[in-house]
């Protein structure tokens, strides 16, 4: 197995570390959850997507991208959330792949 093949394997560990949330869950919770889980499965395609890159490159400009998205002026605070969210799993998963190096 490559560095490469067992990074995605981690991501995809991680992804099914994320509690999956039921609708008895409080709000804040169900919602911090749903996202975690959703940027973790938007890194991967993100990742699977760009395979002429390394993995953790692909993390890096997956944040970036986030970070851009983060930067620009929005009247939805659920929007603002939502990539605050993913900009946190990125660097979770970022730290997690360095550590693997």
């Amino acid at each position: 197995m490559t560095d490469d093949e067992r990074m995605v394997n981690m991501i995809i560990e991680y992804m099914e570390g994320v509690p999956i949330p039921t609708a008895s869950w409080p709000e804040s919770q169900f919602r911090e959850a749903s996202y975690s889980r959703s940027a973790a499965d938007e890194i991967l395609k993100f990742v699977l997507a760009h395979q002429e890159w390394s993995v953790v490159r692909s993390v890096e400009e997956f944040r970036g991208m986030v970070t851009k998205f983060m930067e620009k002026p929005t009247y939805h605070d659920d929007a603002t959330y939502v990539f605050n969210v993913a900009y946190r799993i990125s660097l979770d998963i970022s730290d997690i792949l360095m550590a693997m190096n």
